[in-house]
Formats: structure tokens, sequence, C-alpha cells
């Protein structure tokens, strides 16, 4: 998959539209739905994160723990294990899903944003 710094800004801009939108949202099944959108957003967003990253730094690692892992070492982030933890909670939502893992990835997503949006910052001025 061809990756490119402006696809990664405008998944960062959206998953902050449906955070944003999400606790303002009153209807129980609609706000559901945007927390799905949200888990879904979030999901792309950590996938196209390490591989936009990898892609500027012209690295070639394919899995995202080692990934993270070369990110850190040239200093596009800070948190190795709030990466990972990223990383955990973007696989809880693709493998099994139930009221207590979207309720978990949502938290996580909420997160990821701002470190997503330093990275974007770290990447751009690289």
């Amino acid at each position: 998959m061809a990756v490119s710094i402006t696809e990664y800004e405008k998944a960062l801009i959206s998953l902050e539209e449906a955070l944003v939108a999400h606790p303002l949202e009153t209807d129980i099944p609609t706000q559901k739905m945007i927390r799905d959108s949200c888990i879904q957003r979030f999901e792309f967003c950590v996938e196209l994160a390490w591989k936009t990253a990898l892609k500027k730094l012209g690295l070639p690692s394919t899995a995202p723990k080692p990934a993270i892992r070369d990110l850190a070492k040239a200093g596009l982030i800070a948190d190795v294990d709030l990466w990972f933890d990223f990383i955990e909670a973007r696989n809880k939502s693709s493998h099994a899903y139930d009221e207590k893992v979207a309720e978990e990835v949502l938290e996580a997503a909420r997160k990821f944003l701002p470190a997503g949006e330093e990275l974007l910052r770290r990447i751009q001025q690289s």
C-alpha cells in the first residue's frame, strides 16, 4: 500500500472529527455508531502512522513493533511503550469485538490523537 504524509494527515483529521462528535451525541445507538467510527479511524491511523514514518525514513520494516522501535531510534516518537499500547489496542479491535473492548479501544484512540499529531509534526520536519 502506497502511503503519503497527506493521507496520514487526512486520517488524523477524520479521527479527530469522530472523537469530537462522539460525546456530543445523545442518542445511544447513534453514539455507538460514532464510537465504532472512531475505532475504525483509529485502526487506520495507527497503520498509516508507522507506515508513513518508515516510508519517510526510507526504512524497510514490514511489522509494526520493529517499526515502532525504528521510529524511536530515529527520534520520531518518544514513548515506545505507549505506541506498543496503540498497536495492541488496534489488534484487539481487529480480532475480537464486544462493548468492553470497544470502550478500551475508544480510550486508546483518544490517547493516540495527540501522539499521532506529534508524529506527523516530526515527520513533516524531518
